[in-house]
């Protein structure tokens, strides 16, 4: 293979992953859009988004995974589609559960904790994709 075929096999590899990114992106608006008034539909696209990202192997960042119910993928929003509750007063744990599916996730509340994506110390480049 030449070098002008691998760079523009590289460059076409490239724009996929930004398209793609783009769609996750996308899909993601439209199911926290549609999650009050359609959970079904919303739940729809968030599989779409969590089987195109495994497809492309791109991961999707945390906050949004925490957004989705690990059962149902429904959207999570305190009071509408999720049960919140707090568990342990004294360390500050909280209890969330699907209102479809029954699925729990617990929170532990942490103030010397940060996740490693929002560490200055882990991130080598900043990439905005306008």
């Amino acid at each position: 293979m030449s070098r002008s075929e691998e760079k523009l096999r590289k460059k076409k590899q490239e724009f996929n992953v930004e398209i793609t990114q783009n769609r996750i992106n996308y899909l993601y608006q439209l199911s926290t859009a549609l999650a009050e008034q359609c959970p079904g539909l919303s739940s729809t696209y968030n599989s779409i988004m969590k089987g195109l990202s495994q497809k492309s192997l791109l991961k999707i960042d945390p906050e949004i995974k925490r957004n989705i119910c690990k059962g149902c993928d429904t959207m999570l929003i305190p009071g509408k589609t999720v049960t919140c509750r707090t568990i342990k007063k004294s360390k500050g744990t909280i209890k969330w559960s699907c209102n479809f599916c029954g699925k729990s996730k617990t929170f532990r509340k942490n103030n010397n904790n940060c996740m490693w994506s929002e560490n200055s110390e882990f991130l080598l480049q900043t990439i905005i994709y306008d």
